[in-house]
């Protein structure tokens, strides 16, 4: 009766290390780094997404409108501006992690096509942040210049800084 539990015991505890073992190699490296390089796509996606919804949501002040309306409609309109601005900042630096992570599965392949495929991928994720920060960076400045002309210092000393540093960042990319 031991020698049979003793056994089917260390059938189990072989099966287990197996099992283990298996799912060890299983791992493949550049699958993994292609997932890894959608999924931050598609959160810049989600985050680009909320920034155009945000920025679809402005209201533009009529002529009929009182001027307390008006200011009110600027001053909201600035504020989404700024908020887009952050939710496109998100983005870029999420297809910046892309781009970061197709350059690594384009090293760890060995194939020549999807080396290639991975370079470009890279590339692009790359193309699409600058033009987000870029985006961001005037969507920061032209809240700043709103926040100005309705006399609202302390939102435009925000949105001027928000706009520098977005620009310091522009110019550091390639």
């Amino acid at each position: 009766m031991k020698l049979l539990r003793t056994i089917m015991i260390l059938t189990i505890a072989a099966y287990a290390v197996t099992v283990y073992a298996d799912d060890a190699r299983s791992i493949d490296p550049v699958g993994e780094l292609q997932d890894a390089a959608l999924n931050y796509q598609a959160a810049a996606e989600a985050q680009l997404a909320q920034a155009n919804g945000l920025l679809q949501a402005r209201q533009t002040p009529s002529d009929d409108d009182e001027q307390e309306i008006k200011r009110r409609r600027r001053s909201s309109n600035a504020s989404l501006e700024l908020q887009a601005s952050n939710h496109l900042m998100g983005a870029a630096g999420n297809f910046d992690n892309a781009a970061r992570v197709w350059r690594a599965a384009a090293q760890a392949t060995r194939e020549t096509a999807a080396r290639e495929y991975f370079h470009r991928a890279a590339q692009d994720a790359n193309r699409r942040a600058t033009i987000l920060v870029r985006r961001a960076a005037e969507l920061a400045e032209h809240a700043a210049l709103e926040y100005a002309a309705l006399q609202d210092l302390g939102n435009q000393v925000n949105a001027s800084h928000r706009a520098g540093r977005i620009r310091e960042q522009l110019s550091g990319r390639r």
